[in-house]
């Protein structure tokens, strides 16, 4: 027995052993195919997620707002692969492990991993060269079997990630990683006879376990792409999409599976399809990556849909195109931001007329334009005539609705190359570019447009079922003849208006030499007035006023300006005052003369009640309120009280512009108040019973009248005894002869004032 249990066990050595080697033999080889498949997946798997990690990186580079969201992009990118990294181990329970560092001066600093607790950070002084971080920091790629960080033996895939400052590694432990080839040997040992079969189903079930953990893998890789707002997608080289996200749904409308098999211009208008395509064929020719491309696609429901596409080409092994991966970003939203910003910057908000820095940089280019082309072109200034009037009656919303309806009108008129601007207010200007060759021709074509615009604008305008009716005044220059810059021009085109307005509006006026030098004479003026302020060159002169029943005695005086000029020597309120209220000097000037008669009078005033004192002021000093406050403010320490001075104001300015209760503000002060000039206004003589006046002063120009001319003189008469029927005093003034000062005299005046009795002197002439 025991011999045929030799021979049994011969025989069975010599059958099981050579099954035994052919299965070890056989498994060994099977083991190293998967092996190398292995290490094939790994590496594959390694050097997409560098890929896809480098994208979000670069992503991240060009799109995060750091002030946003307070961290930098590098923290941005690091977070999202660490969610990522920790989801891919909560998904499944898997034995690889992936990690992420970086190198510094003198350590390995690990920044992402899937592992629960971080790895510790290494030095360099304690890292060989065949640790698997290091070759991957260093710029290398493989898969080895190598001792990790923590000196434990593991199957590891390693790379580095492009276009960034990282690592990346993935890890698989020895033992799990030998124990296929264990299970093998094992149970070929224990296993004889039923070794092949069950050697088979091992490597089988080992073989479908790879399969899954490669479909697992896939999984958490596609979940990690479509954990984006974004969507991914991929075209083969014709550009035929072989795989998209679902995001693709949010942004256009359709699902993948509508999509896939299409192209991208299939869903673009005609035009944008054949702009894009001839960009992609040319990025293909030229194997590079699609970088920031702004496409526009259409949605499902028809609308736009504006995305920023990026792309990188993806390869076989022998190197041939095979298509390309990317990301599209919706950002149709931040375009129409871009594009309102835009409105806001180049387009009046009210009107979308362009705005004052456009008219700018195109009247610029219009110049360039014009010297190269040896043409004319116009730029035309206009203001509208009653639209103030029109605005305070009936209110700003109606003023507005104008404005658009005047706008409209302007378009109407000129051709779509031209350009219409509003540049504040009620202002526009009209650039007619390249208008014509010949200088004369081109005022000719300017004049019929201006013709065709006071037509247009003169035409009734009804809104909200109220019709009111304007004018333009308009201010013409030539490009290039009649300046060298945008600023000069328009200025000179605004010069011209005015002059327009001046001649008495609803009128086109081209600017000329003429109007140049006024211009520059303004200016002149406008710079010398304030020289005059600051060197206090302005000086005032006293008339006396004397009682019309004893024309010795000196009642009071008129305070009138002088300007005392460093060139043009004493110039009188005639040559000055239009220009000081025209720049705005007018309240400054007010307040000056007051200051300078509280200054001189004041010792001549204490000791004499019975003297008054007439001041000039401009309408602004009546209708400011601050005015008021300064007349009466404590920085007059020693003053000639309220009651001894009377502030005067014409009654042609009064009429237009005086609020009566301004008027009594200042009366209540204690001033008293005079109408100056008064019987020019030729108007209703109801505002005197509005407001109780203490002194009327009767103009000149009809008391030097007066024996000359029986209806100046019959006015005189009637204004005297019109003062009688009101109790107020009354002043004459300009008296000249003595016929004169007998008839004001006679006829009722309360005081005289003229050069009969004395001229205007300088204080230091009369005190």
């Amino acid at each position: 027995m025991s011999f045929t249990k030799s021979r049994l066990f011969l025989l069975f050595l010599k059958i099981t052993i050579p099954i035994i080697i052919v299965i070890l033999i056989s498994g060994f080889f099977l083991y190293q195919k998967m092996e190398n498949e292995k290490a094939l997946l790994m590496e594959h798997s390694a050097q997409t997620f560098s890929k896809l990690i480098s994208s979000v990186y670069k992503f991240d580079k060009r799109s995060f707002k750091k002030k946003k969201y307070n961290f930098s992009t590098d923290e941005a990118t690091l977070l999202q692969i660490q969610s990522t990294l920790q989801n891919m181990q909560l998904i499944n329970d898997v034995d690889f492990e992936y990690v992420v560092a970086k190198k510094t001066d003198s350590a390995v600093e690990f920044i992402a991993y899937s592992s629960e607790k971080a790895p510790p950070t290494i030095k360099l002084s304690s890292i060989t060269s065949q640790f698997p971080m290091k070759k991957a920091l260093d710029g290398l790629s493989g898969v080895e079997i190598q001792y990790d960080y923590k000196n434990e033996k593991v199957f590891s895939a390693f790379t580095k990630i492009s276009d960034t400052p990282w690592g990346l590694v993935i890890n698989q432990p020895y033992e799990r990683h030998i124990y296929p080839y264990k299970v093998i040997v094992f149970v070929s040992i224990i296993v004889l006879i039923g070794m092949m079969v069950f050697l088979y189903q091992v490597l089988k079930f080992y073989e479908n376990k790879s399969m899954q953990r490669i479909k697992q893998s896939d999984e958490r890789f596609k979940q990690l792409i479509e954990s984006t707002d974004d969507w991914v997608w991929e075209v083969n080289a014709s550009g035929v999409y072989q795989y998209i996200s679902p995001q693709v749904e949010n942004i256009l409308g359709y699902k993948p599976s509508d999509i896939i098999g299409k192209t991208p211009f299939e869903l673009m208008s005609q035009e944008e399809a054949n702009r894009v395509s001839k960009i992609f064929m040319d990025i293909m020719k030229q194997q590079s990556k699609i970088i920031n491309l702004e496409t526009t696609s259409i949605h499902k429901n028809g609308s736009e849909v504006v995305c920023l596409t990026n792309g990188t080409p993806f390869f076989d092994n022998d190197g041939t195109l095979l298509g390309y991966r990317g990301i599209d970003k919706d950002i149709t939203i931040n375009k129409a931001q871009e594009q309102e910003l835009e409105q806001l910057a180049y387009y009046d908000v009210l009107t979308g007329l362009a705005n004052r820095k456009t008219i700018t940089n195109r009247i610029n280019e219009e110049l360039k334009f014009a010297k190269r082309n040896n043409l004319f072109s116009a730029l035309i200034f206009m203001d509208l005539d009653g639209f103030k009037h029109v605005n305070d009656s009936l209110g700003h919303l109606y003023g507005d609705k104008l404005l658009k309806i005047v706008a409209n009108r302007l378009l109407g008129l000129v051709r779509e190359f031209d350009v219409v601007s509003r540049i504040g207010g009620d202002e526009f200007i009209i650039l007619i570019r390249g208008a014509k060759e010949d200088y004369l021709e081109c005022k000719k074509h300017i004049e019929l447009l201006m013709q065709r615009i006071i037509i247009s604008i003169n035409e009734p305008i009804e809104i909200d079922d109220t019709i009111s009716h304007i004018g333009v005044s308009m201010g013409v220059v030539l490009i290039p003849y009649d300046g060298n810059n945008s600023q000069e021009l328009i200025m000179r085109a605004d010069n011209a208006m005015y002059k327009a307005k001046a001649l008495g509006k609803n009128r086109g006026i081209f600017f000329s030499k003429v109007l140049q030098e006024e211009a520059d004479e303004q200016l002149n003026m406008q710079n010398e007035i304030k020289e005059a302020f600051e060197n206090e060159e302005f000086m005032l002169y006293y008339q006396a006023q004397h009682s019309a029943e004893d024309v010795q005695r000196i009642t009071g005086y008129e305070a009138l300006i002088r300007w005392q000029h460093p060139i043009k020597g004493l110039l009188s309120p005639f040559k000055f005052l239009p220009f000081i209220e025209k720049f705005g000097y007018a309240a400054q000037l007010d307040k000056y003369v007051y200051n300078r008669v509280q200054q001189e009078l004041y010792p001549v005033f204490k000791n004499n009640k019975d003297l008054r004192v007439s001041i000039n002021l401009t309408a602004l000093s009546f209708e400011d309120k601050n005015f008021s406050t300064y007349l009466v403010s404590d920085s007059f320490i020693d003053k000639i009280p309220l009651e001894q001075i009377t502030l005067e104001i014409t009654e042609e300015t009064f009429i237009k512009n005086i609020d009566t209760s301004c008027i009594q503000t200042i009366k209540d002060l204690g001033f008293k108040i005079s109408i100056d000039d008064f019987g020019t206004g030729y108007s209703s003589l109801s505002y005197l019973s509005s407001i109780q006046f203490d002194e009327i002063k009767l103009d000149m120009s009809f008391v030097q009248k007066i024996g000359k001319s029986d209806k100046d003189t019959h006015i005189c008469q009637f204004i005297l005894n019109m003062s009688k029927a009101f109790n107020v005093e009354i002043v004459a003034e300009g008296v000249e002869t003595q016929e004169q000062l007998e008839f004001v005299s006679k006829g009722g005046a309360t005081s005289i004032q003229g050069y009969l009795l004395g001229k205007p002197k300088a204080f230091k002439d009369i005190f």
